[in-house]
């Protein structure tokens, strides 16, 4: 006999449950990356999943659909205007769920789940772009440099020779 699937319940009523994955769901929305225990992160992917399937296709329809799983219109607003535009070509997988260590205190695993090629990701990619190219425009240091850095520190060692000589 064929049973339907089982679902992690998360130690949670059916009211609670969804009221949690309603909240994580936002969460990811807005701020694209989150970091939660790993069976809510893993009970978060298919359904964020379906919302971001939905909100490739912009109509009413999708748009009240959607409506019932997350609470805000700001939220809505960010899914259909820049969430699915984004993924519209691609056939699934939009999240990405990765390990992030044990969590102090009771010893949870804790995994971070973002939206692949989300724009924090590019960003940050960016950044280290950026850096690198910083640090090859800087220019090596001159012998006048390194002589005023030598000059400057003698001086110090003098003064605590000096010191020395004082307190005898």
């Amino acid at each position: 006999m064929a049973l339907p699937a089982q679902r992690n319940k998360l130690s949670r009523k059916r009211d609670q449950r969804r009221a949690l994955l309603k909240g994580l769901a936002e969460s990811l929305f807005i701020h694209e990356s989150i970091v939660t225990t790993r069976p809510k992160a893993r009970a978060l992917r298919p359904y964020a999943e379906k919302l971001i399937t939905k909100a490739k296709t912009d109509n009413q329809h999708n748009r009240r659909m959607v409506l019932r799983k997350i609470s805000t219109k700001e939220t809505l607003q960010k899914l259909f205007e820049e969430i699915g535009p984004r993924y519209a070509d691609r056939p699934g997988g939009y999240t990405r769920i990765e390990s992030a260590g044990w969590r102090r205190g009771d010893d949870a695993e804790m995994a971070k789940i973002s939206l692949v090629d989300s724009t924090g990701a590019k960003e940050e990619s960016v950044d280290a772009e950026s850096k690198e190219s910083e640090k090859d425009q800087k220019p090596e240091p001159t012998e006048e440099t390194t002589t005023k850095k030598v000059a400057e520190t003698k001086p110090k060692a003098k003064k605590a020779d000096d010191k020395k000589e004082d307190d005898k």
